[in-house]
């Protein structure tokens, strides 16, 4: 094993490269992308609020990532389907 030593502001630099990269990255399934609040409302042409409900009553599976509401497109997908019945 080799030992290399690099300055701290290259390693910093490093650092914020390897971060933009990840959030960058996109997923290899489309249904594994994840929307926000707006765009979910626009979508299910319903208005913020009532997403809001849905998702208090746990009837729309989410992820919440600080303060922020995240919806998978499968989950999505299932809560449409389950409802046109």
């Amino acid at each position: 094993m080799e030992i290399v030593q690099i300055d701290k502001e290259v390693l910093v630099t490093l650092i914020d490269k390897i971060d933009e990269l990840i959030k960058g990255k996109e997923v290899n399934s489309s249904e594994e992308e994840l929307l926000s609040t707006a765009e979910v409302s626009k979508l299910l042409k319903i208005k913020d609020r009532t997403l809001c409900i849905y998702r208090d009553k746990f009837q729309i599976p989410h992820l919440k990532v600080g303060r922020k509401y995240l919806y998978k497109i499968s989950d999505l997908k299932q809560f449409i389907d389950f409802n046109k019945k």
